[in-house]
């Protein structure tokens, strides 16, 4: 992951939830409950696993700023319930690769991928997240 600058969950470590902010909230509820558009600077991948048996490892949402990109800066945040990636990315310009090609929403055809690197890509994400903090280290290893 490139991120140097990662939120993650409350219940993962401690730290504040992910805030999105006033603006998004009241966008992504009014999406959530039918009575409007996912925000057009916001694209939504979604990951199918098609292991036999998908990694029983779920993963509490996190993410935040990316490091800036070819289409600028970012957030990504991530949501792993086994068998499945979401990855909600938000800007004032989303990489057009994720809303002209990956989006669930946006993108023509609306995809949703189906993959066999899934548990890989969440193994790495593992390790990455261990790396960068020594707290949740000294928990997973006690």
């Amino acid at each position: 992951m490139a991120s140097r600058s990662r939120k993650r969950s409350a219940s993962a470590n401690g730290e504040e939830p992910i805030e999105l902010g006033k603006r998004y909230r009241e966008e992504f509820r009014q999406y959530l409950i039918g009575a409007g558009p996912l925000p057009a600077n916001a694209g939504l991948a979604i990951h199918v696993s098609d292991a036999s048996q998908p990694m029983a490892a779920p993963f509490a949402p996190f993410g935040g700023r990316e490091e800036q990109g070819p289409d600028g800066r970012y957030s990504r945040y991530s949501f792993y319930p086994p068998g499945l990636l979401f990855r909600l990315f938000l800007a004032s310009s989303v990489p057009q690769g994720v809303n002209g090609r990956l989006c669930a929403v946006h993108a023509p055809g609306r995809p949703v991928m189906v993959t066999d690197k899934l548990e890989s890509l969440i193994e790495s994400t593992a390790i990455y997240m261990l790396s960068e903090n020594e707290s949740l280290r000294g928990e997973i290893l006690a």
